[in-house]
């Protein structure tokens, strides 16, 4: 149970909200936090965040052998689960239709158990409430995107500072009529400096 209750602050803490689903399994009661970036909530009351049913969607990647290139490919299918007050309902992983883009479920190749419960047994709770989104709340990080977009650019700009003064400088003292000719670097290139010319690196 503790276990579960820490991936959803977990889950809260990056993404702004967490999911907690429980069911009995053998007899004993389980609960288990679900990743809320596969959720989508539907409410039965919003304002007092109680659930009427819970929609869980996510893409799975497998390996198949194609006839037409007789080599494997990756095929994506789509998990669908929808837990609402009544009944728990998973169906079969469905292929993703190439043309179309969308996974046509068939209700036939779908189990479900009825629990009965009559309210569905989910908790979708917010880490820090934000009026601007009737799904998610607001994570951790909420407030700090310029502060880290600074921190970005400055560490990005120290080390480009750092790499160009690594680099040490070229210093040529070449001819007037060698003076145009471009300047090739390392050991697979030489450095035509004329008689009176010199090249170094300056320290």
């Amino acid at each position: 149970f503790f276990r579960q209750i820490k991936r959803a602050r977990n889950h809260g803490g990056s993404m702004g909200s967490a999911c907690v689903i429980f069911y009995f399994q053998n007899g004993k009661p389980v609960f288990r936090a679900i990743n809320p970036k596969y959720c989508t909530p539907i409410w039965q009351d919003e304002d007092a965040r109680e659930l009427r049913a819970l929609k869980i969607e996510y893409k799975v990647p497998r390996e198949e052998f194609s006839k037409d290139s007789g080599k494997a490919k990756t095929v994506w299918y789509v998990y669908r689960r929808l837990i609402t007050d009544q009944s728990d309902t998973i169906w079969e992983l469905t292929p993703i239709h190439e043309q179309r883009g969308l996974a046509e479920f068939d209700d036939d190749k779908a189990s479900t158990v009825v629990h009965g419960y009559g309210f569905c047994p989910a908790e979708w709770a917010y880490n820090v409430e934000d009026d601007d989104n009737d799904y998610d709340g607001a994570p951790d990080c909420d407030g700090t995107y310029d502060l880290m977009d600074a921190i970005d650019i400055l560490w990005s700009q120290a080390n480009k500072g750092t790499k160009a003064n690594i680099d040490p400088t070229l210093v040529l003292k070449v001819e007037k009529m060698l003076s145009k000719a471009g300047v090739y670097k390392g050991s697979g290139h030489a450095l035509t400096v004329g008689a009176t010319g010199d090249a170094k690196y300056l320290e």
